[in-house]
């Protein structure tokens, strides 16, 4: 029998090329098998309907045979997943969730509460009274500890996660977003009203720095080795 070989356009080797529109497509040196896979930006950009091309040449030594290939590209299917609401309480403002996934922490902005819930039944748990209007919430890298900024009264409520109970102390004026570091020993908290943020020691609660930064700081992230701190 006579031994076929391939080759693809617009380029490619006897095996393996790229479609017109930059997919990839490789053909079966045995059986002529073609096999096609779009780019990511080809499904992205991609609607119902469209289309990409590459041409196969077959050849036996002495005679060849082109054909064009015209493939569809699916478009990315986009899924939508509904889920009922949780009732907690009052202008809800932000979420932590507990390292092992089980429990989220919701902060009430508007009831000066964090609404424990279990994320196996979306059931709420526990409410737990904060300071006055409660905005950011950070957990320790353990789960133990919960760090709520409590905007309204300038301070930070500590919550034990295994009793709830709640220590509180003062930082600054509005204070907004809190991040804990990767070892769990320090405590950044943006003061909104001062332009500053305070740097806590999770053993003592006590204040250990004051940077001033930007007007009207709010959100902060550490880097995963925490040796920098990132301020909006």
């Amino acid at each position: 029998p006579e031994t076929l070989t391939y080759s693809l356009t617009p380029t490619g080797t006897t095996t393996t090329g790229t479609s017109t529109g930059g997919g990839t497509v490789s053909v079966n040196a045995a059986t002529g098998a073609y096999t096609y896979t779009p780019t990511t930006a080809q499904r992205q950009a991609a609607t119902t309907g469209t289309q990409d091309t590459f041409t196969v040449t077959a050849s036996n030594g002495v005679h060849s045979t082109t054909e064009t290939v015209t493939v569809p590209v699916r478009p990315v299917q986009e899924t939508t997943v509904s889920a009922a609401p949780i009732t907690v309480g009052t202008s809800p403002v932000a979420v932590a969730v507990s390292p092992y996934g089980t429990t989220a922490y919701i902060v009430n902005r508007g009831s000066n509460t964090v609404s424990v819930t279990n994320t196996a039944t979306n059931t709420v748990t526990a409410i737990i009274p904060v300071g006055v209007r409660p905005t950011g919430i950070a957990l320790s890298p353990d789960g133990t500890t919960a760090y709520v900024a409590d905007q309204g009264s300038g301070s930070v409520s500590v919550i034990n996660t295994a009793t709830n109970a709640v220590n509180t102390f003062t930082v600054g004026m509005g204070s907004f977003g809190v991040a804990v570091s990767p070892d769990g020993t320090a405590l950044y908290v943006t003061n909104r009203g001062l332009g500053t943020v305070s740097v806590i020691n999770t053993a003592t609660d006590a204040v250990t720095a004051t940077i001033h930064v930007g007007t009207l700081p709010e959100g902060i992230t550490l880097s995963s080795d925490g040796a920098t701190a990132y301020v909006a």
